[in-house]
């Protein structure tokens, strides 16, 4: 069956979510990596519809160099990325929304993957470490 499935849990009188997720591990050395963008998210980098694979589909810009290195962020490549296996905890809150449990931030595979340990300028592990 490819339709998605969405199975909540009642617990202590909220509703929480569980979702499988994979997570791919990069090299710094990707030619898509960290692409200067001023800081702003860039539209349009996608189709507008997921593929027959239901995976997003290249449509191009500024901060892709192509195809064949865009679709290495949706698939499994050997000595490209790593896939590392995540199972995230969503709780509802009284709006109707869902999210994350906690307050900690939220940087899922530190310590897995290539641990490269990389820190970004303020100081937060933006990879594994």
């Amino acid at each position: 069956n490819d339709d998605l499935q969405l199975n909540g849990l009642f617990v202590n009188d909220s509703w929480t979510l569980q979702l499988d997720a994979v997570v791919r591990d990069f090299q710094q050395t990707h030619p898509d990596f960290e692409m200067p963008n001023n800081n702003k998210a860039i539209k349009g980098l996608v189709k507008k519809k997921l593929g027959r694979n239901r995976k997003p589909e290249y449509k191009g810009g500024l901060t892709l160099t192509n195809k064949k290195n865009f679709d290495e962020w949706y698939n499994d490549i050997p000595d490209v990325n790593m896939p590392l296996n995540l199972t995230l905890n969503l709780t509802r809150t009284p709006s109707g929304a869902f999210e994350l449990m906690g307050n900690s931030p939220f940087f899922p595979i530190n310590g897995r993957g290539f641990d490269e340990g990389l820190d970004d300028p303020k100081g937060k592990t933006l990879m594994n470490g």
